[in-house]
């Protein structure tokens, strides 16, 4: 398997599902600051932390998007013994 099939593959879905993650913290954030003093709502303070942490999850999947984090059997990323390594 090429770098850039496992980088497609392995990163598609993973990035979809944590960039409507950002999403739903950054609308929810926003509905409390916009009407903080309803009953249940998150308030002023939590819905800023909420936009925060939805920048800050945004920066990250964007950031790490592509990073290879499967081997080609599908498995989990382990260390590799280099060719020039010596046993």
């Amino acid at each position: 398997m090429t770098e850039q099939n496992r980088k497609s593959r392995s990163g598609t879905g993973a990035t979809l599902l944590a960039l409507l993650v950002a999403a739903c913290l950054l609308y929810l954030g926003g509905a409390a600051i916009s009407v903080p003093d309803n009953p249940g709502s998150w308030g002023l303070f939590f819905g800023a932390i909420a936009i925060t942490g939805a920048a800050a999850y945004t920066a990250v999947t964007v950031r790490t998007q592509g990073s290879p984090t499967e081997t080609t059997s599908g498995g989990p990323m382990h260390f590799q013994r280099r060719p020039d390594d010596t046993p």
